[in-house]
């Protein structure tokens, strides 16, 4: 369902019209690069739409449907997605808080969405989910819509009183739209218009890409900029932090921190 919405909305923002003959690496490249710099996917999420498009292919070739096997092709892989990605750092998730969005409601309970996930690690699917009887003695207790595993997440005084705002239950949204909206919201942020340079490796090649950092932000930023911000703190151990991010190795977990060598000279 997930493939068949991002394929469906590609025919619409390209004005094509997808079909097997069709799909060859130009078709590829064009959509990954649709998936990286349009809706700003993160890497995995890329990899695992891909990987199901040669599924379906594969199974369209097995069938007869078509006699395109493109899907063969080893320049048709899953791994060519955004090199790198982006955290925000404290100042400017605090700069985010202190936007004045009262002439926008939807931007606002966007905002807020956000900055709960900066300060408690949550994916935007478990976010969405959060409810009176999940809140317990100042701890978020759920189970992950994604790995189905049950997580106790600390609530700093900021998440509890944005949650409080709501009445603990977050308002539903779809996650693309709710990308949308955000954009709207960090375009606003000063600290967030200076251009960065981000790398997208694409058909086996590096390209250099120069946006200011807000074009980068997705639903997804909160998390990872949660995950890099305690490590960085260092107020808690890589295991505490991955009790509350739901990590189960610190592969994983290494995964979502990003530091640059000179943030890490710093530190130490």
């Amino acid at each position: 369902d997930n493939l068949k919405r991002h394929l469906e909305n590609y025919q619409r923002v390209k004005n094509v019209t997808i079909e097997f003959d069709k799909i060859d690496l130009s078709f590829y490249n064009d959509f990954v690069e649709y998936l990286t710099l349009k809706l700003l996917l993160a890497p995995n999420t890329i990899g695992k739409l891909i990987t199901n498009l040669k599924v379906f292919l594969r199974e369209a070739f097995d069938e007869g449907i078509t006699t395109n096997n493109i899907f063969t092709n080893r320049k048709f892989r899953s791994n060519n997605s955004l090199a790198d990605t982006i955290y925000l750092t404290q100042i400017e998730i605090d700069e985010i808080l202190s936007l004045d969005l009262s002439n926008s409601v939807k931007l606002e309970k966007v905002r807020d969405m956000f900055i709960i996930g900066c300060h408690t690690g949550l994916r935007f699917s478990d976010i969405v989910n959060i409810r009176p009887e999940n809140i317990n003695d100042g701890l978020i207790e759920l189970t992950q819509v994604k790995t189905k595993e049950q997580i106790a997440v600390p609530m700093t005084k900021v998440a509890e009183l944005l949650l409080s705002k709501y009445n603990f239950t977050i308002p539903k949204i779809s996650n693309q739209k709710f990308n949308d909206y955000l954009y709207e919201v960090v375009k606003q942020c000063e600290g967030l218009n200076i251009e960065i340079k981000k790398i997208a490796i694409q058909g086996g090649k590096k390209n250099e890409i120069n946006k200011p950092k807000y074009e980068f932000v997705t639903s997804h930023t909160a998390r990872r900029s949660f995950a890099t911000n305690e490590y960085k703190l260092r107020n808690l151990t890589t295991r505490e932090i991955m009790s509350i991010t739901g990590h189960k190795t610190e592969k994983s977990f290494y995964k979502y921190i990003r530091e640059t060598p000179k943030e890490s000279a710093e530190r130490i």
